[in-house]
């Protein structure tokens, strides 16, 4: 069983990395330890929710999720974990794995899984993976140093280029870009993987020229860089991103607003992928049920989480983005709701 059980555990705390489920025998011991039991002695069930880096909307969203779920924990018996992770494309390996039990993914990478395609060519597709909600929109984002001379796309080439974690959904998001383009990372002087928490720093010190990442906005990242040194948002525009559209229907175009960084003053068009909450076909239906749930009761407090979830739409959320088989859960919860 996906879901694990853990005695007498306590409210949702953060966990710190890909250890979710080797934490919870140390969790149940700390809390055993505190005197911190749950009502009548009952074992908690545990949910482990993969999520993103800190600086991005994974890690606030699920943090949110997480809190609206353990407001009626006496009733469920659901304990929710956060833990944050290098991307989509890691936490959709980590859920096949069993080693988390949701995650927040970017709907290509969902659709990637389910079709043994780009990052899971090989694999075999994952028949366990089940759609659960839509979330924010995120925009393919290219911050460049103004000094770089960078300002379109065709300027890339032979530049020093962050293209972040390994394990982010960026990765295959951006191969398709330069494969549209006809380049392959070696078409770039320096193709890097310094991590999203560190990236804005090191852009600004000139470890790298341009910064790639795919994420809701506003963003800490891009204000950091932004307020440390002077940017330009790269438009992914005109007939490459038609042909991106044509050749891959899950994405869509997207704007990054104007004024939303110091000195970036004019909106930017990009292209955009919706991030969408995926669960494992082996957690319980009622798990999910209550998860769901506790988001929709709970859904103006959910869009207050972080400011690129204000947008969204109850209605948009059962199937936004979906490529996956609903969870039963999901539905059972969008029913009740009224929203299927």
């Amino acid at each position: 069983m996906a879901t694990r059980r853990v005695a007498n555990a306590n409210p949702p705390i953060a966990g710190t990395g890909r250890g979710g489920k080797r934490l919870v025998a140390a969790l149940a011991a700390f809390v055993a330890l505190a005197g911190l039991a749950s009502p009548a002695g009952a074992q908690d069930r545990v949910l482990v929710l993969g999520t993103g880096g800190v600086t991005g909307v994974y890690y606030p969203a699920g943090g949110a999720v997480c809190r609206l779920l353990a407001k009626d924990r006496r009733t469920h018996g659901i304990r929710c974990l956060v833990e944050n992770s290098g991307g989509s494309v890691e936490n959709l390996v980590a859920l096949r794995a069993g080693e988390i039990d949701a995650a927040i993914v970017q709907a290509d990478t969902q659709a990637d899984a389910v079709a043994a395609a780009g990052p899971f060519t090989g694999r075999g597709p994952d028949g366990a993976l089940r759609f659960v909600a839509g979330l924010h929109e995120e925009a393919l984002t290219i911050l460049a140093r103004i000094d770089s001379g960078i300002v379109a796309l065709a300027d890339l080439r032979a530049k020093r280029v962050n293209l972040g974690n390994l394990g982010a959904g960026q990765r295959p998001m951006m191969d398709r870009l330069l494969a549209v383009l006809g380049w392959t990372v070696a078409d770039l002087a320096v193709a890097d993987t310094v991590p999203w928490a560190e990236q804005a720093r090191a852009l600004c010190a000139g470890r790298f020229e341009a910064m790639v990442f795919t994420v809701g906005h506003p963003n800490g990242s891009v204000r950091e860089a932004a307020t440390t040194c002077a940017t330009v948002l790269v438009p992914v525009a005109g007939p490459i991103a038609q042909r991106l559209l044509t050749d891959h229907p899950i994405y869509h175009r997207a704007t990054v607003a104007a004024g939303l960084y110091p000195g970036i003053d004019q909106a930017t068009a990009t292209i955009g992928v919706r991030a969408t909450l995926v669960a494992s076909a082996r957690v319980p239906e009622e798990t999910i049920y209550r998860l769901m749930k506790a988001v929709l009761d709970g859904f103006d407090e959910f869009r207050e989480a972080h400011a690129a979830l204000a947008g969204l739409d109850r209605r948009a959320m059962t199937s936004a983005g979906a490529t996956a088989p609903l969870h039963a859960g999901a539905l059972r919860a969008y029913r009740e709701a009224g929203l299927r």
